[in-house]
């Protein structure tokens, strides 16, 4: 049984040999056109065969632009053929608009031809008529118009057959060619990317774990720039690195914790935030954690970042849910200047920090904190016990 190779080279040939087939039909035309123009001595005889021949080359030309119209190749695809990796790198969609010209001009040629079918007949008797005696002179002035009609009909289907058919050859195997080299000049490109990108994620991955290592120099220069390589990680490797920087800060927040490691969060968080500043509240919550279980905390950034975090999250219950509220309150509470001075904080603070430990009582028994509880002896406001 004859394999697929050998049935696509018998096919080509046989095409190629339609090919060879036109062109011997255009070049015994020219022939023909040559005889008559060197008989025609009332004409002149130069003039004649110069006049045959770019009858004829107007006519092969003509026929050519719409075989090689209808004959443009079309590439299988649903709405787009997009070359993209799978990765989710850069995508490139396949140019179409030739396709998309070729069948507009060729619904509109064929409409065309449907509806000024009498006008086109006319065109064509016009032309037979004025052209007539450049082939024959001095004769019978119908048989120069029929032979002047044939003449451009055989070079306008000659013309037409052998552009379909080079179109429908070689034009699908250059685009065939050119489609192949592009696919794998993008996935050189693409695994390259991603190459680096593999890089960038090890450095990164192994950079945090190192400086979560509480042997290790927080201020050594390999960790100066840890934000942006932590940012410039791919979407799985902060994920892990997510996971390994809120494990440590885990470990530490307690009483009795190394307060110092969970400093060390800070930076990894920001970097997480670096990379997707508007998506993931949970690593604003982290970030705010951290900023208030560290060594000496920071409420007014505390404060910031844990509304970005509620704002992220919305109103629906989620993971933060009680806890990122529980953390606004204390720090609204720190950053009250009344409470500072030991005095009742005003209404609308008040009213403020009451919304935010009732949510947060949900989940944290608010007794436990010293400062919420003195804030709430100032305040006169009842704690009630965690809901179990």
């Amino acid at each position: 049984m004859p394999n697929r190779f050998s049935c696509a080279m018998a096919n080509l040939n046989r095409e190629t040999g339609w090919i060879a087939a036109m062109l011997g039909a255009l070049a015994a035309g020219l022939v023909v056109v040559a005889i008559l123009g060197v008989s025609n001595a009332g004409f002149g005889r130069m003039a004649a065969m110069l006049g045959g021949v770019l009858l004829a080359a107007a006519s092969a030309l003509a026929g050519g632009f719409f075989g090689f119209l209808f004959g443009i190749p079309h590439s299988k695809q649903g709405p787009e053929t997009v070359i993209a990796s799978a990765n989710g790198g850069r995508q490139y969609v396949e140019n179409t608009n030739l396709e998309q010209i070729s069948d507009w001009l060729t619904k509109i040629i064929i409409g065309l031809t449907l509806v000024q079918y009498q006008k086109i007949s006319d065109f064509l008797a016009g032309a037979g008529k004025s052209f007539g005696p450049v082939l024959i002179s001095g004769g019978n002035g119908a048989v120069a118009q029929a032979l002047a009609i044939a003449l451009i009909l055989y070079f306008f289907l000659t013309g037409f057959l052998f552009f379909y058919l080079w179109t429908r050859i070689y034009m699908e195997a250059l685009l065939r060619r050119q489609h192949a080299l592009l696919e794998s000049e993008i996935e050189t490109i693409l695994h390259v990317q991603q190459q680096q990108q593999n890089d960038s994620d090890a450095d990164a991955l192994e950079l945090v774990e190192s400086y979560l290592d509480e042997k290790s120099d927080p201020k050594a220069e390999k960790f100066k720039n840890i934000q942006d390589k932590v940012g410039a990680a791919s979407l799985v490797a902060r994920s892990l690195i997510f996971r390994n920087a809120r494990k440590v800060r885990r470990n530490n927040w307690k009483p009795g914790g190394n307060a110092e490691l969970v400093q060390r969060t800070i930076p990894v968080f920001e970097g997480l935030i670096k990379a997707a500043p508007d998506k993931y509240h949970r690593n604003y919550g982290q970030l705010g954690y951290a900023l208030v279980r560290q060594a000496e905390p920071d409420w007014v950034r505390a404060k910031q970042v844990f509304e970005k975090a509620i704002a992220l999250r919305g109103p629906e219950k989620d993971a933060g849910s009680g806890y990122y509220e529980y953390h606004l309150a204390l720090a609204e509470i720190h950053l009250d200047p009344d409470f500072a001075a030991k005095k009742p904080s005003s209404d609308e603070a008040r009213n403020r920090i009451a919304a935010l430990l009732e949510s947060g009582a949900e989940v944290i028994d608010l007794a436990g904190e010293p400062a919420i509880a003195a804030w709430a002896g100032l305040n006169h406001y009842p704690i009630e016990p965690a809901a179990s």
